[in-house]
């Protein structure tokens, strides 16, 4: 079972760490140009 807090903390997933996300797979080759993470 997943606790409140541990939820709460992926739900809280900041602009910041999907914006490295999105550089990430862009600096992999990945085409990123229609996902909408940021």
């Amino acid at each position: 079972m997943i606790r409140t807090d541990q939820l709460t903390e992926v739900r809280n997933i900041g602009r910041r760490s999907l914006t490295e996300v999105h550089q990430a797979l862009t600096a992999a080759g990945f085409d990123v140009r229609h996902t909408n993470l940021i």
